[in-house]
């Protein structure tokens, strides 16, 4: 952004309504309500290629979804028991190895450098 540009400087006075229980709020839907949707001039609004909304925790680790074409995905990977019923305590490099879930697939490519489900034999 331009030194002392008009989104930056609207973004900053959202912070005058602060809540420090909810950090996605603050970053995420307040500048959205309050800056976004009223200046829709300010900045393009991705709405289709970045995996931010918390509906999503659901289909990264309960589904499996094309997840490529995203720009960025966020996780949610704390706020997660929150919003599903997640079987698995914690992911290790063990149980990816077979899970068939969005997550599954992103982990196995960054630890194991594939996508695919991984059977020991």
């Amino acid at each position: 952004a331009a030194k002392q540009a008009r989104f930056t400087e609207l973004f900053y006075r959202t912070y005058r309504y602060l809540n420090d229980s909810a950090g996605y709020y603050n970053g995420g839907e307040l500048p959205t309500k309050q800056i976004l949707l009223r200046n829709r001039d300010l900045v393009h609004r991705e709405n289709k290629k970045l995996g931010v909304h918390t509906s999503f925790i659901y289909y990264v680790f309960m589904k499996r979804i094309e997840w490529k074409p995203f720009y960025a995905i966020h996780l949610f990977y704390n706020q997660r028991r929150d919003n599903i019923d997640d079987a698995i305590d914690e992911y290790t490099a063990e149980n990816i190895k077979t899970l068939n879930t969005t997550f599954g697939e992103m982990a196995r490519w960054i630890y194991y450098g594939t996508t695919d489900v991984i059977l020991d034999g």
